[in-house]
């Protein structure tokens, strides 16, 4: 039965924590959803035309996503400013 914090996870911090957590993914996603579709799928006409060794590109995708949401944007899916090194 859920609380009465209205949170289906029945604790509103919980589920702010998530929400933390996914911001930069949502945020990359926003921004970047073609693109990433885009080199999914010259990935897959490459596994078709040439040699299916080209799938396993697929499985590093995912990876590459994650680490770009994570050092572009904040916890709230903005973008981060950039920071002259």
């Amino acid at each position: 039965m859920p609380s009465s914090t209205g949170s289906r996870f029945g604790d509103v911090r919980y589920g702010s924590v998530i929400a933390a957590k996914m911001g930069p993914l949502i945020g990359l996603w926003r921004d970047t959803w073609w693109v990433w579709l885009v080199l999914a799928a010259i990935v897959v006409v490459l596994a078709v035309m040439v040699t299916p060794f080209y799938v396993v590109c697929l499985v590093f995708l995912p990876g590459v996503f994650v680490y770009f949401a994570y050092n572009r944007y904040d916890r709230d899916g903005n973008e981060k400013p950039d920071v002259d090194r």
